[in-house]
């Protein structure tokens, strides 16, 4: 289960792509833009700056957000909206490491290994104070790795996800907290955290409601109480770095999703054209192959539809709606403009 936080990677693409090559500094998110690629059928490559500030090695979906930005920044630089296309990117993420769903907006629970969607539970704001512990996990690594739960600690994450999905739903982090606060616990077994009791017995001396920590990493921090004032914050912040002997801050969750600060510019009125299936709960056996235009992609992964420039020639758009019809039998047609 995802939890946004408001610490962001920026990913930077030059507006113009023709003299664009891969950047040899970030190896993963050159795989990323090449699956990219493959996913929108067409050749990609372009260089780009990339600027984070979350920590590597620590839990917090660094990679996963680093990838998230440069498919966001790359997928707007093509003029595709990748606000409407997150299991793209997921999509694409997947052909390089288990990743985290940090390109859907709000908390949901994501299948790393396989990167889908499995549920979206909207969003709740909410804090917390954290702590990320000295050493380092090679998250590629460790999520590679097949756990092996016992019957009781399956059982036992099954009551927590349905106590997190109640929380986050009516915005009770008693609730969030008791989640997560178990699901850490049977985390001890495989990823074990320094002072873990301890931390325990002050979540409770501090009134916290529940102890969190990175499945996959290094962090541990507690719940802040909704509506404590900034003395009772400092006091959790300071109380954890009594514990730890380490820098302790609050964090903030973030439920935007990925966020585009700037953009190329566009001709105005530029038309496109949405084919979609009428019968979208129909899963495709397959993704139609189409030279032209931009698949569109369900929340789950399942193939939509195509959207293509309003531009095109009246054989290229017969030729999408015919592709389209054979997957749903009838299709739904849109013009929307570029702004």
């Amino acid at each position: 289960m995802t939890l946004p936080i408001s610490k962001f990677s920026r990913a930077t693409i030059p507006q113009s792509m023709k003299e664009a090559r891969p950047s040899l500094a970030f190896s993963k998110c050159d795989r990323f833009i090449e699956a990219l690629g493959q996913l929108l059928g067409r050749s990609l490559s372009c260089q780009f700056s990339l600027e984070s500030q979350l920590a590597r090695g620590k839990g917090l979906a660094s990679s996963s957000a680093d990838l998230t930005a440069v498919g966001t920044a790359l997928l707007h630089s093509l003029e595709i909206d990748a606000c409407f296309h997150p299991s793209l990117i997921s999509r694409a993420a997947a052909q390089v490491e288990p990743t985290d769903g940090v390109m859907y907006p709000g908390i949901n629970a994501y299948a790393q290994h396989e990167c889908q969607l499995i549920e979206s539970f909207g969003s709740f704001d909410f804090e917390l104070a954290g702590v990320l512990l000295e050493n380092e996990v090679d998250t590629v690594s460790y999520n590679s790795k097949s756990l092996a739960y016992t019957a009781q600690e399956e059982a036992s994450f099954e009551l927590a996800f349905g106590w997190a999905r109640e929380g986050i739903r009516n915005k009770d982090l008693s609730l969030v907290g008791r989640a997560s606060s178990l699901s850490a616990e049977i985390n001890e077994r495989f990823l074990p955290k320094r002072e873990f009791k301890r931390a325990r017995l002050l979540q409770a001396r501090l009134g916290s409601p529940g102890l969190v920590v990175a499945h996959s990493g290094t962090a541990i921090g507690l719940l802040v109480p909704q509506g404590a004032s900034a003395g009772e914050k400092a006091r959790m912040t300071g109380e954890l770095q009594s514990l730890y002997g380490l820098p302790a801050e609050i964090y903030s969750t973030w439920m935007a999703g990925p966020q585009l600060l700037s953009r190329p510019q566009r001709q105005l009125g530029s038309p496109v054209i949405y084919l979609r299936g009428k019968n979208r709960v129909v899963q495709a056996s397959r993704v139609p192959q189409l030279s032209f235009g931009t698949v569109l992609m369900g929340a789950a992964g399942e193939f939509e539809g195509f959207a293509i420039d309003g531009n095109s020639s009246v054989e290229q758009l017969a030729l999408a709606a015919e592709q389209v019809r054979q997957v749903f039998g009838d299709i739904e047609i849109e013009t929307s403009h570029a702004c």
